[in-house]
């Protein structure tokens, strides 16, 4: 029996226009802007995973499209909580 293939659902356009705010010296909080035209028409629909290393933000079924803004290796560890 073959290994499983995982299930892809949709195909996403890259977000690759983003900001962040570091916050001052050593705070504990950074902030990512990402600017999509209607997405308070969806906002059920955008989703954030995170892991220790890495976040995944997706917006669903927006204008007909999917989008996703991935970024891992980051300088600093993420607490998921």
């Amino acid at each position: 029996m073959e290994p499983q293939k995982p299930v892809i659902v949709g195909n996403f356009v890259p977000i690759e226009d983003f900001a962040w705010d570091q916050g001052s010296y050593n705070s504990p909080i950074v902030t990512v802007y990402v600017e999509l035209d209607n997405v308070g028409s969806v906002k059920d629909s955008v989703k954030v995973d995170f892991t220790q290393s890495s976040f995944d933000i997706t917006v669903t079924n927006l204008n007909g499209k999917n989008y996703r803004l991935f970024k891992d290796n980051l300088e600093k560890d993420i607490i998921p909580g």
